[in-house]
């Protein structure tokens, strides 16, 4: 990828912090005038200020906005001190840069988001979901703009959190599949998995604390294709919704994984948006059989499911790398399955990976939306605080929480929140002295006499982590972090009636092609499923925004709610 900043719109100023925050050379401040004119005179509108050892003392980062804003007072300025206050120069700097880069964009969207709904009428309060499992006011979201990349999947993983603890699951692994890709999280004793460091395009760090999600490009569009070694593949191209697959009829030209369920049967013809969207089946058997079947000689059907089982490994794998790959066994987690594709493979992934249970939410189509109405306001605050975790530092440690809750405790009640409506938690990134890569561990209030806890935890977590501990090795903290919350009014799923029985929701027996050869399958209506029922496999459950499959030897289960949870047989 091109650079984010070309080389010539990069600035350097005279000035020196040193480590531990004491000021060596004073900040030359006529030569930030001399590059705020040319930068007002090129017409920058925004800019990222990024000093070596800023995240320990802020004071020329913060000297530097206010003579930019001085010559230009409508540009927009990141200092990395504020942004991603840690060591590390590359990271925090790109962090910097990319916040820079999407500030004025969020800023006109939410200023022409809120015009538009002031002419509608609109006189409520607007929340922004950012990637880190919470929400924020478009004001601040337009200050921390890097932050709203990713929140659609955090939105998914917050209603994989909900949904669990309503069914009293502890562990749970989000599954969300829809047109384009598969993206997948991990909830652990009812907590999401955090992750301080990522990116979405290559060498283009993210240094925020967002919610671990793992995407593939496996959707109902993505395009299943014949490589020089004659290997199948699926994805991650897609046709999206648009042209989207063959038998849309839009001029689609490329198999997909949603023409493949067509051909299979697993999708009907009636199943599409409950009707409303018309499809051509044989749209979709001509597109496989011309470039999938004839090509790797195989009949229609076998070629249709092989596309959906190379779909299956490869989201089989996305959920390895959220679970075995770091430490967690899946065999210990429902697998909580939505998006308008998710409970289409939700059972067939459990069974490669010996999940015992698969849950599909009663509207699988809009539960990442749901996930937007159950989050609360979130703030992250941290302070990089290098020292080994020895018996004597309780007390200092204490005190430098203490500074960093009355921060976020101004923070959430000029926001409006009471301090019973706050919740404020402890985290401490740790490491073995030596090591750059460190972990992030919940930190008792108050500290007091839980420090060897603290150390026997921290080894603990790192064999989980990377496969080893050494209780020899000395342990040292690297930062210090504060999470608040402002608690919002949730909503709650209402239960479902019992004003009908199993028969009724029955429409039909379909003949599917599943597994190698054709099966009988009864096929449901969700919105006729009365709680406290049973359906064995094979079965399918049509819904208007999605289709759960149930095989053969799995059954499930109707709560009150309306979820569907499978109980999966005997793993591969």
């Amino acid at each position: 990828y091109p650079p984010v900043v070309k080389r010539r719109d990069r600035y350097e100023v005279d000035e020196r912090i040193n480590y531990k925050g004491e000021i060596i050379k004073p900040l030359d401040k006529e030569q930030v005038k001399k590059i705020a004119k040319i930068m007002r005179d090129k017409g920058i509108k925004t800019v990222a200020i990024s000093l070596i050892n800023s995240y320990v003392n802020p004071v020329h980062e913060v000297e530097i906005k206010k003579i930019l804003e001085e010559y230009n007072p409508d540009v927009f300025v990141t200092l990395s001190s504020d942004i991603n206050p840690e060591m590390f120069e590359f990271e925090r700097t790109s962090t910097c840069v990319l916040n820079a880069c999407l500030m004025p964009i969020a800023h006109e969207f939410f200023k022409d988001m809120d015009r538009e709904f002031k002419a509608r009428g609109f006189k409520g309060s607007v929340l922004v979901v950012h990637s880190g499992g919470g929400v924020m006011t478009p004001k601040t979201a337009s200050r921390y703009a890097v932050r709203l990349i990713s929140s659609g999947p955090a939105a998914g993983t917050m209603a994989t959190m909900a949904l669990a603890r309503l069914t009293g699951i502890e562990n749970a692994i989000g599954f969300d599949v829809g047109g384009t890709s598969a993206d997948v999280s991990l909830i652990y004793q009812g907590n999401p998995r955090i992750r301080k460091e990522w990116w979405m395009l290559y060498g283009a760090t993210i240094r925020t604390p967002a919610i671990d999600v793992t995407s593939i490009g496996a959707g109902g569009g993505s395009i299943a294709w014949i490589d020089e070694a004659n290997i199948l593949h699926v994805g991650p191209q897609s046709m999206g919704a648009d042209p989207g697959p063959a038998c849309y009829n839009r001029g689609g030209d490329e198999p997909t994984l949603t023409d493949a369920n067509v051909v299979t049967n697993r999708l009907s013809k009636e199943a599409f948006l409950g009707g409303k969207l018309e499809i051509k089946p044989e749209l979709s058997e001509k597109i496989i059989k011309e470039k999938i079947a004839s090509k790797l000689g195989l009949s229609l059907e076998d070629a249709a499911e092989g596309i959906i089982k190379v779909a299956t490994i490869n989201m089989s794998n996305a959920v390895r790398i959220v679970s075995i790959a770091r430490g967690y066994d899946p065999r210990e987690f429902a697998l909580f399955a939505f998006g308008g594709s998710g409970p289409l493979y939700a059972a067939i992934v459990a069974k490669e990976l010996s999940i015992p249970r698969v849950v599909i939410p009663r509207w699988p189509g809009i539960t990442s939306a749901y996930g937007t109405l159950i989050v609360d306001v979130r703030h992250d605050m941290m302070k990089t605080y290098i020292t080994p975790v020895a018996n004597d530092i309780a007390k200092e440690l204490e005190e430098s929480y203490w500074e960093l809750e009355e921060q976020m405790t101004s923070l959430l009640r000029e926001e409006g929140f009471s301090e019973d409506k706050m919740i404020i938690t402890r985290e401490a990134d740790m490491r073995y002295v030596g090591q750059w890569r460190s972990l992030s561990l919940p930190i008792p209030r108050p500290i007091g006499n839980n420090l060897e806890n603290i150390r026997e935890m921290f080894h603990t977590t790192h064999k989980r982590e990377y496969g080893y501990m050494d209780k020899e090795q000395e342990i040292e903290i690297y930062a210090l972090r504060v999470i608040g919350l402002g608690i919002l009014q949730k909503v709650s799923p209402p239960e479902i009636p019992r004003n009908t029985t199993l028969h009724r929701a029955r429409k039909e027996v379909r003949n599917v092609y599943f597994n190698g050869s054709y099966q009988d399958f009864t096929i449901y209506e969700r919105d006729k499923l009365p709680p406290g029922e049973v359906i064995e496999g094979p079965a399918i459950v049509e819904q208007f925004d999605s289709t759960t499959i149930i095989p053969a030897g799995d059954y499930a289960e109707i709560d009150k709610i309306g979820n569907v949870t499978i109980h999966v047989s005997t793993a591969r």
